[in-house]
């Protein structure tokens, strides 16, 4: 479990995550239970060096469709 999660991933891939210029984009909405954690994993990733975009989509929560349609309406980077 602990080798698939993406806290070990992350830090195992960072080096080519880097020079390879992965493109990253993590989005949450603001009202999503797991924002906290995600949050830290935002941070973990920029410890890491790790090129990402991060957003936090006000009035979503966790919601795919509703994400993804506030990333076409350009409410997130």
């Amino acid at each position: 479990f602990k080798t698939l999660s993406p806290w070990s991933i992350a830090e195992t891939a960072a080096p080519a995550l880097s020079t390879n210029k992965v493109l990253i984009r993590h989005v949450i909405g603001e009202r999503d239970d797991t924002r906290e954690l995600n949050r830290q994993f935002h941070e973990r990733l920029t410890k890491l060096k790790i090129p990402h975009e991060y957003s936090e989509i006000p009035n979503v929560g966790h919601d795919a469709p509703g994400l993804f349609a506030a990333i076409n309406d350009g409410k997130s980077k």
